[in-house]
């Protein structure tokens, strides 16, 4: 179930983003989501009581807003999307790791569960995940057709009445919102959203629907 979020998540970030190398650990959201939860951990437990997708989602956004902000003077190019993708995740990470050696009593779990943690001692995480990814992925279905245009250049796209801003949004919010709920749920799992989508394109799969 995670693997086929993250796996979606990174189709849907390299359509929006026109890159084939943006996946959630590429862009720093996976890395953005996984501080949220530590600091939250640290500093403001009470918040994770309103439940640990939303300081993740948080998280999450803010990474890819820092992201485009790196990058948007460079008009949003795959390199400099990848290269400050990569800055900001590194820097999330860094921050990450001398929080748990500073504060090791109260994060010792998080040193584990940011490489990732798939046991499954019930199903309890299995039903936590599937109505949250289940609607993200119902989400993108709806809107895989004009996602699927936006892999045309913006002249192109716009003259076929696509509004490029709201379902370049719509598909980065969806996107986001599946690696949240996967590091919430289980963790920083790396390179499977770029694999995944890399494997189905190797399989034939050209268009965004196939994938």
């Amino acid at each position: 179930l995670c693997g086929a979020a993250l796996g979606l998540a990174g189709t849907v970030l390299q359509q929006v983003l026109r890159n084939p190398l943006a996946s959630p650990e590429t862009v720093g959201v996976s890395a953005g989501a996984y501080l949220a939860l530590a600091l939250a951990t640290l500093l403001s437990p009470s918040l994770l009581a309103f439940g640990r997708e939303w300081v993740a989602l948080g998280g999450a956004f803010v990474a890819l807003a820092a992201v485009i902000a790196l990058s948007w003077h460079k008009g949003l190019s795959p390199l400099s999307v990848v290269l400050a993708g990569l800055v900001v995740s590194l820097y999330a990470g860094a921050i990450g790791a001398a929080l748990i050696v500073l504060r090791h009593e109260w994060l010792a779990s998080l040193f584990i569960w940011g490489a990732g943690s798939l046991g499954q001692q019930d199903w309890s995480t299995t039903l936590w995940l599937l109505p949250r990814i289940g609607t993200a992925a119902l989400a993108i279905f709806f809107i895989v057709r004009p996602l699927t245009l936006l892999g045309l250049d913006d002249e192109g796209a716009r003259s076929l009445g696509v509004p490029l801003g709201a379902y370049r949004f719509a598909g980065l919010a969806a996107a986001v919102a599946l690696i949240a709920f996967v590091v919430a749920a289980v963790g920083v799992i790396g390179f499977v959203g770029l694999a995944a989508a890399t494997l189905a394109r190797i399989g034939g799969a050209r268009r965004l629907g196939q994938q």
